[in-house]
């Protein structure tokens, strides 16, 4: 059996100060072909828990979506779980080479879960996952790849400039 793991990141617009430390990846994970798609049932969920905390729906952004896509494929291309890419960047980069100009990126990551509802509900079962889907973000995208019993997932969260 996979054990379900998590991962989170928050960034804000560039500041004097250094960046956020990046937490390690978890690496030597199965290997899969790739395959990486937009899981909306997913964005549904985390819009239903913003709801129930009397926040407002994330609109979905093709250019956001298409970051969450490209970390998939990525993680599941080479075995890891974690915020860097394999060539270094993180969430904002990713945000960056897509086209999309943001004030405020999150990104959560999560392995091992086999649906949206299981990611998810992992998610909001974490403090600093949680402070991501119930962040000032405006929009986001969700992103799973690799087998059901060795999932990988990137949702991740924005605000424009």
């Amino acid at each position: 059996m996979i054990r379900a793991s998590l991962g989170r990141l928050v960034l804000g617009l560039p500041r004097a100060c250094a960046a956020p430390p990046v937490p390690p990846a978890i690496v030597g994970l199965p290997k899969g072909p790739g395959g990486a798609r937009l899981v909306p049932e997913a964005l549904d969920l985390i819009n239903r828990a913003r709801g129930l905390a009397g926040l407002a729906a994330l609109g979905f952004d093709p250019l956001v979506g298409a970051a969450a896509l490209a970390h998939t494929e990525d993680m599941v291309r080479n075995g890891f779980m974690g915020h860097p890419g394999s060539a270094g960047g993180i969430s904002g980069d990713r945000l960056t080479a897509a086209g999309y100009a943001w004030s405020f990126a999150a990104e959560n990551v999560a392995h091992g879960y086999g649906d949206a509802a299981g990611v998810v509900a992992g998610w909001m079962g974490s403090e600093g996952h949680r402070e991501n889907i119930l962040s000032q973000a405006r929009v986001a995208a969700v992103a799973r790849a690799g087998p059901e019993d060795a999932a990988y997932w990137t949702a991740v969260f924005a605000a424009p400039l």
